[in-house]
């Protein structure tokens, strides 16, 4: 029963870092694109973008803290620990960073002037904002992938079978 429960906790993980991993990429490869298109601004968008990466990063959080009891759960094998580890604090870190360049560009925006009070200098953090973003992804496919495949192959059919070891 214990397996089976695991399963289902790994399970419950692996969707949560499913719907943020892929919220982020069909965000930027989808929305943010037809945004552009449709609104014919890119400023209208930026505004739209910044709240739902607020989101985004906050389910990042539930995310990364989630996935924190996986990869503590897979400490027995240490090759497979030290990747998750390691992909882990990826994550961790560059959620934080995120989280820090998203409250300095807030701060050159203005929601009632649908302005940016320094265009070069959010420029700038945007940029910079893009690699903890697009770093945290690729951690993040690692992490899936490791999830999403059990450390034993068999372990899927014993977990499936409540009562079974």
């Amino acid at each position: 029963m214990l397996e089976f429960i695991s399963a289902l906790r790994r399970l419950f993980v692996v969707f949560l870092l499913a719907t943020w991993w892929g919220g982020f990429t069909f965000y930027a490869l989808a929305v943010i694109p037809s945004g552009h298109q449709v609104l014919r601004s890119r400023l209208r968008q930026g505004f739209i973008t910044q709240r739902v990466t607020v989101r985004l990063n906050w389910l990042g959080v539930a995310a990364i803290a989630a996935a924190a009891v996986e990869v503590w759960a897979a400490r027995k094998s240490p090759r497979r620990f030290r990747v998750l580890l390691g992909a882990w604090v990826v994550c961790a870190g560059t959620e934080a960073g995120l989280f820090s360049l998203h409250a300095r560009m807030d701060e050159l925006l203005d929601g009632k002037a649908m302005a940016i009070t320094d265009q070069d200098r959010f420029d700038r953090l945007h940029e910079y904002y893009l690699w903890p973003a697009t770093i945290g992804w690729g951690a993040t496919a690692v992490m899936l992938g490791l999830l999403a495949c059990p450390a034993k192959p068999r372990e899927i059919a014993r977990a499936a079978t409540p009562g079974s070891r």
